[in-house]
């Protein structure tokens, strides 16, 4: 015999008969296997646990991915700067690291050199067309040696 506990409730309602308001009980007993809860318990945190491990697997295939692709990889800000940058972006751009790439000052702005920002507008028009992706596009930026002369 599996433990369990039972739950008793009484339901309470007042009922309209003959004109009058009586009030009536009913019982009610819900039965609830402990073991079973047990193990339903223990699978969802197995459960959980795989699907986190596959989880953590795909964001490190991802990074791999992303970190030795010899394309530069970047997403932009819409004020034209980068918020994301592979090293290949970054060896591209004439910088040394991705993090050099993501902390230079945004066109426009002092200090400022990279030339995206000119073609931020058109292309953040593009994307707000009923589409879902841009073909096509062309920008200009400079890289780090060109910016500075």
């Amino acid at each position: 015999m599996t433990p369990s506990t039972h739950f008793w409730a009484v339901l309470s309602a007042a009922v309209e008969a003959s004109g009058a308001w009586e009030w009536s009980s009913i019982g009610l007993e819900i039965g609830v296997d402990l073991v079973a809860v047990a193990a339903l318990i223990l699978y969802l945190r197995s459960l959980l646990h795989r699907r986190t491990s596959e989880l953590h697997a795909s964001e490190a295939q991802f990074r791999r991915l992303f970190e030795d692709a010899v394309e530069g990889i970047y997403e932009n800000t819409s004020a034209g700067g980068f918020r994301l940058a592979n090293p290949a972006m970054a060896r591209i751009m004439g910088y040394s690291s991705a993090e050099e790439l993501m902390t230079i000052p945004l066109p426009g702005t002092a200090g400022g050199v990279l030339g995206v920002a000119n073609a931020a507008p058109g292309f953040f028009a593009l994307l707000e067309a009923p589409r879902d992706h841009v073909t096509d596009f062309e920008s200009e930026v400079l890289q780090a040696a060109l910016a500075e002369k």
